[in-house]
């Protein structure tokens, strides 16, 4: 197979952290979350604690800053485990875009910011990312020199 683009360490990374939580805390609960229609939260709270919340927000406002192409790698493995999921891990983060194009310093800093994981159909679009820790393996990939470039 012919690559069309190349990816980085760290991307690559990104997109096997959420490939392995896709198919281990995901996908085992998708017809659940599909015939009940019941939020998954647990499988969101995965997500964030492994650092996969808020992948295209500055660090300066709590994200981790790896960029639009991981966010989406991230969201296309969550996709493929289960699309209910999938559609609110996209619409929680995307909910930051137009601030981050738009608005000004202090609604980023006021939108954008840390905050406890919140899972429930009223939060709004925010990233929360935990500080870098070791049980967070994404947290090693963000922001480490390029010889610690992995994820797990």
């Amino acid at each position: 197979m012919q690559n069309l683009f190349y990816l980085t360490n760290e991307q690559r990374a990104i997109r096997d952290l959420a490939r392995d939580i896709a198919r281990e805390r995901i996908a085992p609960r998708a017809a659940h979350v599909d015939e009940t229609g019941e939020y998954p939260r647990e499988q969101l709270a995965a997500l964030a604690k492994q650092g996969l919340m808020g992948l295209h927000i500055p660090e300066q406002y709590g994200g981790s800053a790896a960029g639009a192409l991981a966010f989406c790698l991230a969201a296309e493995e969550v996709a493929w485990a289960c699309a209910s999921t999938s559609t609110i891990f996209l619409v929680q983060n995307l909910g930051g875009y137009p601030i981050l194009f738009a608005g000004t310093d202090e609604q980023k800093r006021r939108y954008l910011q840390r905050s406890p994981p919140r899972f429930h159909s009223q939060s709004p679009a925010r990233a929360p990312t935990p500080p870098p820790s070791p049980a967070r393996p994404c947290a090693r990939v963000i922001g480490t020199s390029s010889t610690d470039r992995r994820c797990g």
